[in-house]
């Protein structure tokens, strides 16, 4: 797959839109998933965290074709960006990318099913 000059990501990631529960040290909260992919993700919160944060991420990924129910999983993380997002409102968000550190084997088998459900490229 040809890299754009300045991308960094070796992963193909898929957007998807979902709510997932990140667990710092201060306490869980709720953030908004925005895309997916085997080393990482982004999502949007309404707290800032600083870079190597290590968080743990709770997600659902809905079964391919949406037979059955979804698949809960958990992975371990650490935050490699936190910056504020520009919007109009009084409420003020962040994105956060987090960068996977661990998986075991079954999570990372679930995931790797979910991500080629959504694309038409093959993940490596």
């Amino acid at each position: 797959m040809p890299t754009l000059i300045g991308e960094r990501r070796r992963k193909p990631r898929v957007t998807i839109w979902s709510k997932i529960t990140l667990e710092a040290p201060e306490g869980a909260l709720d953030a908004s998933l925005r895309n997916l992919s085997l080393a990482g993700l982004s999502c949007t919160t309404s707290t800032p965290f600083a870079e190597m944060t290590r968080l743990q991420v709770t997600l659902d990924l809905p079964e391919p074709r949406n037979m059955g129910p979804a698949s809960r999983v958990q992975l371990s993380g650490a935050v490699v960006r936190c910056v504020p997002m520009r919007r109009g409102n009084a409420r003020r968000r962040y994105e956060v990318g987090v960068f996977f550190d661990q998986m075991d084997e079954a999570v990372q088998g679930k995931l790797t099913a979910f991500l080629r459900s959504r694309q038409s490229s093959p993940i490596s």
